[in-house]
């Protein structure tokens, strides 16, 4: 199992935190909630636990929009900066977006409007460069919970 909990972030950056920071809402579970800040462009995540159908307690989570905090609810706000992506092109990313990781402003100077045209004209903007992600964390903890979760990375 990971010791990190890790998300995409729309801005292109993930974000990986302890696990530990989770461990305040198993207990009381019907009122604490877990709020995630990324730093770099606010977007703002909750995770939460409910009671599974079967009886099992389970992790939720969810946009702050979707209205689930409640004035009752006891709340952990955890602010993250993420980890930049770099890419094969040279840049980092700057976007996620249906598994992809990829800079805005090179992706609009190819002058393509299709994204898999892009994707197959030019796969190095679209492409994680997994030796420099490494380089630049250099904690193998981080690392393995990245490679755990985040599918969309060849490895």
């Amino acid at each position: 199992m990971s010791k990190h909990n890790v998300w995409n972030c729309s801005c292109g950056r993930i974000h990986a935190t302890p696990t530990t920071n989770l461990d305040h809402i198993q207990e009381w579970w019907k009122t604490r909630k877990t709020i995630k800040v990324c730093t770099n462009c606010g977007r703002t995540l909750i995770s939460s636990i409910e009671m599974g159908s079967y009886g099992g307690v389970i992790l939720s989570g969810g946009d702050i929009s979707d209205g689930i905090i409640n004035p009752d609810d006891n709340c952990r706000v955890i602010l993250s900066k993420g980890i930049k992506v770099p890419l094969k092109s040279g840049k980092y990313a700057d976007n996620y977006s249906c598994g992809t990781y990829y800079n805005i402003e090179e992706l609009y100077n190819t002058g393509l409007s299709w994204f898999p045209d892009v994707k197959d004209k030019f796969p190095d903007m679209v492409s994680v460069d997994t030796k420099k992600l490494i380089r630049e964390v250099n904690d193998p903890e981080i690392i393995e919970s990245i490679a755990w979760y985040v599918s969309c990375i060849g490895w």
